[in-house]
């Protein structure tokens, strides 16, 4: 599979609005090597955000650029993504300083659309560049971008690796964040339901003057000389 085949099916997300790749983040005690096998200090999986993958040139070296973009700047997987990423910085900075062994960090984008076949991911791995931005102009950061050499990016095909288990693990997360929602929803039903008959009760027993204005919308009810918030913007 070439680089191009593994940015277009592991960018965007599918017809149903879900990403179309999932990422995991793996933090090793060491650069890998054939002599000493590293070990493992932290693994992270993130179902939600989608992936945008570009490569830029410069003076015949290449960069392959990631962007990790969520939906919305509060989301937690946004905060756990980053701090995972300031974690590593933060030890890379702490090794170079003591001359320790150099840690590293690897990205691991899985296409789902091969999850039920045969085992793809793209491996990214030691960013030399990581930073929060935003798709809005002036609003909260929602996007994670990391730089990296080329030569630090790797296409795994057909290794042997638990699929299974990990589309397992993708589909409960689903599960639980489809539930999430639903209780969501009902909760903001029943609220809903709750504030209508507020504001019914409210207009039977105010004694409304002739003279007085009273409007009631979305955001509650109010006169002219005071007002009274009764609706979602009071959750």
């Amino acid at each position: 599979m070439t680089l191009k085949e593994i940015i277009d099916v592991s960018c965007g997300r599918d017809d149903m609005g879900r990403p179309n790749a999932v990422l995991e983040v793996l933090q090793y005690d060491q650069i890998p090597s054939s002599d000493n096998e590293p070990g493992i200090t932290q693994l992270n999986t993130y179902v939600k955000p989608e992936l945008d993958l570009s490569v830029y040139a410069n003076n015949d070296k290449y960069y392959l650029k990631a962007d990790i973009i969520f939906t919305s700047p509060y989301e937690l997987e946004l905060s756990s993504f980053w701090n995972v990423i300031c974690d590593f910085n933060k030890r890379m900075t702490q090794a170079i300083v003591e001359e320790k062994d150099i840690p590293t960090i690897s990205i691991i984008a899985m296409p789902t659309e091969f999850m039920n076949d045969v085992p793809v991911f793209f491996e990214m791995s030691l960013p030399i560049f990581t930073v929060l931005s935003s798709q809005d102009t002036g609003k909260m950061p929602n996007i994670i971008s990391l730089l990296f050499d080329i030569d630090t990016c790797f296409i795994h095909e057909n290794e042997d690796i638990n699929i299974k288990e990990i589309h397992d693990e993708v589909n409960k997360e689903y599960e639980y964040l489809r539930e999430k929602e639903r209780r969501e929803d009902e909760r903001s039903e029943s609220n809903n339901t709750d504030n209508s008959m507020g504001e019914s009760q409210i207009m039977s027993d105010r004694n409304i003057d002739d003279n007085q204005v009273i409007r009631v919308g979305r955001n509650g009810i109010s006169t002219d000389n005071s007002r009274r918030v009764i609706g979602r913007n009071n959750d």
